[in-house]
């Protein structure tokens, strides 16, 4: 459908709306049935109408675009009328620029083959030189492979010789080693033997010097047996025991009356007085300060009389103390030195010994004591011990030495000295 018959169908549709609207009430007034359906086509008929000023519209613009094209059209055809000479001059323009373009080239071809023509030959002459250095360069790795061969020949050599050198010191020090222990072993039994002979000379000399020690003793002593010889004194001096060989004894005379054997001292501590059961069984210590006379020398000199025992006690405010018990009896080695008897006792230190009667000596060595402890190892001195309690003099300095009825069993002694003497021999 053109843009005429629509316009065409559009006005006539446009007159019929208009008639029925004006004269409805004078066509049908009483047929409303009838009119119903005109109003149905005529809402109709007015979309349909939209729908061609829509298309109408839409033609005017084809129109309008198709005019466009048409003028420019024409103009084209005028151009293209006017163009056959200028495409023909251009044409002969682009003719010779094309054999210039072709000359040029030509040219750049005929210089670019006398170009590669030169660098060929460049080429071939390096070529030529290349192939003889590379036949220099061979020759010269042959030269180097050949030296490294020596050179490896010649390590291989080296390695071998300082195996063998290796082995060679491995060898020389184990003959040196040898050498050197042969000599160290014949230098201990030089040692030894000098050692075994000095050690006997000295014996020979300390027997030699102890003989004459007992012959000067013999003839300057007169056979003392006891202190009492000494009077008022307080040094060491010879007096011969029973049984046993003339000997240096402290005597004191001037804590309780003359006549008096010191047989235990203890005043500052330097001397150990935890030994073992030889050490009390010998003796130990120096006379004239802190010693033990040894339980054998004291069994020697008791048992032969009567004798009597006396202590003092000191404590650190320099306070002192006194024990006497007036029979002092001990057994042998095989009684294990059982005190057997003090006697009746007297003084001012209370009689904390009473306990210690019929008990054996003891050292941490020989536990002899009736307690189940090993009362020497826990209070670190031999002594007649029973049940570890009531009186300690030889034990560890300023812990354990106590005598229990005077400062009690946790108060450690400043000093102690044990003494005896023949009890019925002193004025």
């Amino acid at each position: 459908m053109n843009c005429g018959t629509k316009f065409l169908l559009f006005s006539t549709t446009f007159l019929i709306s208009c008639i029925s609207l004006s004269g409805a009430d004078w066509f049908c007034d009483s047929c409303e049935e009838k009119i119903r359906p005109i109003q149905q086509l005529l809402s109709r008929t007015l979309i349909n109408n939209k729908q061609i000023e829509l298309e109408l519209h839409q033609c005017t613009t084809n129109i309008h675009i198709s005019e466009i094209i048409e003028q420019k059209f024409m103009k084209l055809n005028e151009k293209l009328d006017k163009q056959p000479n200028t495409i023909s001059q251009e044409f002969s323009k682009l003719s010779q620029l094309s054999q210039i373009s072709i000359d040029k080239l030509s040219a750049i071809e005929k210089q670019q083959q006398s170009s590669h023509h030169r660098e060929l030959n460049t080429i071939t002459e390096l070529q030529a030189k290349l192939y003889e250095k590379n036949k220099e360069l061979k020759a010269k790795e042959n030269e180097c492979a050949d030296l490294r061969n020596q050179l490896n020949a010649m390590k291989n050599v080296i390695k071998e010789k300082e195996t063998q050198l290796i082995e060679n010191e491995k060898r020389a020090k184990i003959v040196l080693e040898q050498k050197i222990k042969e000599k160290y072993d014949e230098l201990k039994i030089i040692k030894s033997q000098k050692e075994s002979e000095e050690e006997h000379n000295a014996k020979l000399e300390a027997k030699t010097q102890n003989l004459e020690n007992q012959l000067s003793l013999y003839s300057t002593c007169c056979k003392t047996e006891s202190c009492q010889t000494f009077g008022n004194s307080t040094n060491a001096n010879i007096i011969q025991i029973p049984d046993s060989e003339p000997m240096k004894l402290s005597c004191n005379d001037v804590i309780a009356e003359p006549g008096w054997l010191v047989f235990q001292r203890r005043i500052d501590g330097h001397e150990d007085f935890n030994r073992n059961w030889t050490d009390y069984q010998m003796g130990f210590g120096n006379v004239e300060e802190e010693f033990f006379l040894g339980l054998e020398k004291l069994q020697q000199i008791t048992k032969s009389e009567p004798h009597e025992l006396y202590i003092q006690l000191e404590d650190y405010a320099n306070e002192k103390s006194c024990a006497y018990y007036d029979r002092f009896e001990i057994g042998d080695a095989d009684e294990n030195y059982v005190l057997k008897s003090i006697g009746t006792y007297s003084g001012t230190a209370g009689n904390s010994l009473q306990e210690n009667i019929e008990q054996q000596f003891s050292t941490y060595d020989h536990d002899n004591d009736s307690d189940e402890i090993n009362c020497a190892k826990l209070l670190s001195g031999g002594w007649w011990y029973s049940n570890c309690g009531f009186s300690n003099l030889n034990g560890k300095y300023a812990k354990d030495i106590f005598w229990d009825e005077w400062r009690g069993y946790e108060y450690s002694l400043k000093s102690v000295i044990m003494m005896i003497r023949p009890k019925n021999n002193h004025h």
